[in-house]
């Protein structure tokens, strides 16, 4: 049993919440088995405190939901939420979407859709375009449920899309017939994405392209087989952080601030020791990644984050640099706050966060330096800072190691 798990019980055992540090520890866990046990332990944990916001999560499933709650518990918890998490009655999805059977006073209600749920059970392998009526029918009776649901709340319904199983794909032999039943279920996929476009309240997963664009299998065909189980837990696992993210929006919870170190993070190399024109920035490796990050790091702008320099620098070199260098994607109006000098950057993030009017709990920090991270978590424990664990999707500055870590907070 790992230590973060065994820490977990020890919490729920006390009757406290987990503090920032173990909720740190909890976020960063990327195996699902792990997670898993981990949600297990969190089973009754109880915030007399009151420092994790209360989250009403309903779960409806035409399927066996299998590891997706305390998967789901782990990653709220995590987050810094108090998940109390409620699963309708196995067999009762349309019923319980109909009829509103659910908390109307949920956050959240998560929907988990087998690709059974819209499937003919006579499939015609041979011509499988017969089959478009009745997807086209499913669908339909699945945004007749959706609309009745949300007429019994104010949550926020989280659909997906759906993969299509490799048994059934593999079961048509013909390429082209194979090619038709693979456009009908892209063109079910799109109906259920263009559902979000209907109303606010609803939020749309693309499970099928995110376990497209992972190591994840969807579907353990023994466990289909034997338990009604339709997704792998390595699905699962992708699923509840979608859901999770989802949920710590709505709960206000979401980082605001991505606060980033300068030297050998958003450029190779020491700016007082080569000067602007010696830092790796741009062209080939690992100029190029140091380069790739800047730009995420200003789409991230683009989108909403606030970004703050926090920097052990002389402020006008640090200026001159970013507004000179060629190949810099982040110019220093970029940045809301400046935070460039030889103070500790605990209090420098502290400084920042105040200036913005935010508590240090909306400011996630990245620093190639696991000294000044660790300096930087002890002296603003509710703070995350970056390692490698929480380096954004793409992005490959040469410290991490590894573009395939994503983004947690």
């Amino acid at each position: 049993m790992s230590e973060t798990v065994i820490a977990l019980k020890d919490a729920v055992a006390s009757g406290t919440a987990p503090g920032p540090a173990l909720r740190l520890a909890l976020a960063r866990i990327d195996d699902p088995a792990a997670l898993r046990r981990a949600g297990r332990a969190l089973t009754g944990l109880a915030d007399p405190s009151g420092d994790l916001r209360p989250a009403r999560v309903a779960v409806v499933a035409d399927c066996t939901v299998g590891a997706f709650e305390p998967m789901l518990r782990a990653g709220l918890v995590g987050a810094g939420a108090l998940p109390e998490i409620v699963t309708a009655p196995y067999g009762a999805f349309d019923l319980t979407l109909a009829t509103g059977g659910f908390d109307p006073a949920s956050d959240v209600v998560s929907c988990l859709l087998d690709a059974s749920y819209f499937l003919p059970g006579d499939l015609d392998h041979a011509e499988p375009g017969t089959a478009a009526d009745h997807l086209t029918q499913r669908l339909a009776h699945l945004r007749g449920l959706v609309t009745a649901a949300l007429a019994a709340t104010h949550a926020t319904l989280v659909l997906h899309t759906v993969p299509l199983p490799g048994n059934v794909r593999d079961g048509v032999l013909s390429l082209r017939a194979r090619g038709e039943l693979t456009r009908l279920w892209y063109r079910l996929n799109l109906g259920l994405l263009e559902l979000a476009e209907t109303s606010p309240q609803i939020e749309v997963v693309d499970l099928a392209g995110l376990l497209a664009d992972s190591a994840a299998p969807a579907r353990d065909d023994r466990l289909h087989s034997y338990a009604d189980l339709p997704y792998s837990d390595a699905a699962l696992f992708v699923l509840a952080r979608e859901v999770r993210r989802i949920t710590q929006a709505r709960l206000g919870l979401s980082k605001k601030v991505l606060a980033l170190d300068l030297d050998n993070t958003l450029w190779g190399g020491v700016l007082g020791e080569v000067g602007a024109e010696g830092v790796a920035l741009g062209g080939l490796y690992p100029g190029k990644a140091y380069q790739e990050l800047q730009r995420t790091a200003s789409r991230l702008r683009d989108q909403g984050v606030v970004l703050v320099l926090a920097s052990k620098n002389d402020e006008e070199p640090v200026r001159r640099a970013l507004l000179e260098h060629p190949e810099a994607a982040l110019r220093p109006d970029d940045f809301s706050v400046l935070v460039v000098n030889w103070d500790s950057k605990a209090a420098n993030l502290t400084r920042a966060a105040g200036s913005l009017g935010l508590g240090l709990s909306s400011v996630v920090f990245m620093d190639d330096s696991p000294f000044e991270r660790g300096r930087s978590r002890r002296g603003c424990p509710r703070s995350p800072s970056s390692t490698r664990a929480a380096i954004p999707r793409g992005w490959s500055p040469p410290w991490c190691g590894t573009a395939g870590s994503t983004y947690r907070s």
